[in-house]
C-alpha cells in the first residue's frame, strides 16, 4: 500500500491495551518516523486525548514533546486535543 504524495497525513491509531509493556507502541512510532522522513517530512506532529497518560507517556519517551498548537476541539465544545511534536532533523 503506498501513501497520496504530498505531506504526510492524519491517522487515528487505538491500539488494544493486552500488548502494553512489550515494545508495540515503541516499535510502531519508529515505523511512523522512518516512514515519514522517508517521505521528506521534517516534524512529525500528533494529537491525544487528555488524560491518556499512557499514551503520553510513550510519545514523551520517544522524543515527543508538548507543543503550544492548539487541539481540535472535543465533542464537550470545551476541552481540546493536547498536540505533541518532534522534529525529524
Amino acid at each position: 500500500m503506498r501513501a497520496p504524495p504530498g505531506p504526510p497525513t492524519r491517522g487515528t491509531s487505538t491500539p488494544s491495551p493486552r500488548p502494553r509493556g512489550r515494545g508495540v507502541g515503541d516499535r510502531l512510532i519508529a515505523a511512523v518516523e522512518g516512514w515519514a522522513r522517508r517521505r521528506g517530512s521534517t516534524t512529525l506532529t500528533l494529537a491525544v486525548l487528555p488524560g491518556n497518560e499512557p499514551a503520553v507517556a510513550l510519545y514523551r519517551r520517544n522524543g515527543i514533546v508538548d507543543t503550544t498548537a492548539r487541539g481540535d476541539l472535543l465533542a464537550d465544545g470545551v476541552t481540546r486535543e493536547l498536540v505533541m511534536g518532534k522534529s525529524l532533523h
